[in-house]
């Protein structure tokens, strides 16, 4: 369908619009762009590749543009570079609870790794890179991120 194409058209390049802003192409689910509601679209694509019917040309301009289809494990990275970030400014990884860094919430990102680790549900490769970085799992009454 003409009109379909044209649309899919339209908000890939908005998506290379936000990615030549943002540096990469993981839209939040409620970020507009233009009055379009970009992260909807984005995650719209995901599901069709999960399901098997996305068009094979889009999927192709998507991965070339950058696209990641697999976000998890992408996000953790990123959050990860964030938390690296973060400790080289401020000299320590204790993030309070509802910082914000780069408009992502470093804080709640920083529990939920010390929650998975307590209930014993961390990815041993992940909890290696944290400690590598000098994160703390066991909070003490010191840390000031429980705000």
């Amino acid at each position: 369908d003409k009109n379909r194409d044209a649309l899919w058209d339209e908000m890939f390049q908005l998506l290379l619009r936000f990615k030549e802003r943002e540096g990469h192409c993981i839209v939040p689910t409620d970020h507009e762009e233009n009055e379009r509601n970009l992260g909807i679209w984005v995650s719209l694509q995901r599901r069709k590749k999960v399901l098997g019917n996305i068009k094979a040309l889009r999927e192709e301009r998507l991965q070339e543009s950058g696209f990641i289809f697999a976000v998890d494990q992408n996000k953790w990275e990123r959050m990860l570079q964030l938390l690296l970030k973060f400790k080289e400014r401020e000299g320590h990884c204790n993030v309070r609870q509802r910082h914000m860094e780069n408009g992502m919430n470093l804080g709640k990102w920083v529990t939920l790794q010390r929650s998975r680790k307590s209930i014993g549900k961390m990815n041993v490769a992940r909890e290696e890179q944290l400690r590598e970085a000098g994160f703390t799992f066991a909070v003490g009454q010191n840390n000031l991120f429980a705000y």
